[in-house]
């Protein structure tokens, strides 16, 4: 949403900016890598009505420097990639902009927090469940009123704190399953 002036309140007009600039590009070609991204940026995608359909022009489209690619290698050595995001357009959809501190330097906040910091905190595990749905009409219910100014990386990292915990669950569970799999490579093959 770019910059924004030192003690600036979110209002009306940037609600509709941020609306029309989502919009815009989720129904570009990239839409559907949102979709793709899984968790609360799926979730922006689909509240702005994101083309889940993959596009006949995708295979027209030249790749840019910027643009990034998810790859994976099968042990036969057949390659698959997608894209991803960037960085730019994971900022565009939650919603970054920047204020000035005062001296000289500004602090970035956003609407919502950004994918990765979700992941850490432990908020969102691959799966989107009822908590997160509730917490994302709640949150959104309050970007809508104006109530909600944006917040910093620290002041997210804060509010999500309450995670933490089902995190590192979910994180031990993850490296438990992967030790027995490894473990019985005769019941389980990796592909």
């Amino acid at each position: 949403m770019g910059y924004r002036p030192h003690g600036y309140s979110f209002n009306q007009l940037d609600y509709g900016l941020y609306v029309r600039r989502v919009r815009q590009f989720l129904t570009g070609l990239r839409g559907r890598t949102a979709i793709l991204k899984g968790g609360l940026i799926a979730r922006i995608a689909r509240e702005f009505d994101a083309d889940e359909e993959p596009s006949l022009d995708t295979g027209r489209r030249q790749q840019h420097d910027d643009d990034e690619r998810v790859v994976c290698t099968l042990k036969d050595g057949r390659v698959f990639s997608d894209d991803c995001l960037t960085l730019q357009e994971e900022r565009l959809l939650c919603g970054f902009f920047f204020v000035p501190n005062g001296n000289n330097t500004f602090k970035h906040l956003s609407l919502w927090p950004s994918h990765e910091m979700l992941l850490d905190s432990g908020w969102f595990n691959g799966i989107w469940t009822h908590d997160n749905e509730c917490w994302y009409q709640k949150h959104f219910a309050e970007i809508r009123s104006f109530t909600f100014t944006g917040r910093t990386a620290s002041e997210w990292k804060s509010a999500l704190r309450f995670a933490s915990k089902a995190g590192r669950m979910h994180r031990g569970g993850c490296l438990l399953a992967e030790r027995y799999m490894s473990e019985h490579e005769d019941m389980y093959r990796p592909i």
